[in-house]
C-alpha cells in the first residue's frame, strides 16, 4: 500500500512550485524506502537516483542508494545530527542512531526539532526496535 501511496505522491509533485523540489525528493525517498522494505532493490535504487538528481548532496538518497545496491555509506560524513541519526538507523546501527538522535533532541531548545521523525520512512524500518524508544519518548515530551 505504501508503494502505491508514494506513486501518487510522486505523480502530484511539481518541482517548479514552492518547495516542489523538496516535496518531489521526499516522495522519491519514501517510495524507495517502501520498495526496499518490499525487497525490490533495483526499483528502490531508481527512486533514490531520482531523489539524488534533485539534490545530489543530500545524504538520505545516498544512504538509500547504498542500501539498495549493497555499497557502503559513511554516516560520519553527514553533518546534520538528525539526518546522521536517520542514516545510522537506515544502515542498521540503531543504538548509534538512538544516541545521536536523543542527544540532538534532548539538547535542542523548545520548538520543532525532530517533529517529523515519527513519519520518516527510514526510521519506519525500525518501528519494531526498542532502541528508538528513548527518541520517541523525547518527542512526546517535547509536545507538552
Amino acid at each position: 500500500e505504501a508503494i502505491d501511496e508514494f506513486d501518487r505522491e510522486r505523480a502530484l509533485a511539481q518541482p517548479h512550485r514552492l518547495y516542489g523540489r523538496e516535496y518531489t525528493m521526499h516522495a522519491h525517498l519514501g517510495h524507495g524506502a517502501a520498495l526496499l522494505r518490499a525487497a525490490r532493490r533495483e526499483d528502490a535504487a531508481r527512486s533514490f537516483r531520482s531523489a539524488l538528481a534533485l539534490y545530489p548532496d543530500h545524504p538520505l538518497p545516498g544512504a538509500g542508494l547504498a542500501l539498495a545496491t549493497g555499497t557502503s555509506f559513511d554516516a560520519r560524513v553527514v553533518t546534520d545530527p538528525l539526518i546522521r541519526g536517520i542514516v545510522l538507523a537506515a544502515l542498521g546501527q540503531v543504538e548509534d542512531a538512538e544516541s545521536t538522535l536523543a542527544a540532538t533532541i534532548g539538547s535542542a531548545p523548545p520548538g520543532f526539532t525532530g517533529w517529523w521523525l515519527p513519519v520518516e520512512p527510514f526510521l519506519q524500518q525500525q518501528t519494531d526496535s526498542k532502541a528508538l524508544t528513548v527518541v520517541r519518548q523525547l518527542l512526546v515530551d517535547r509536545t507538552r
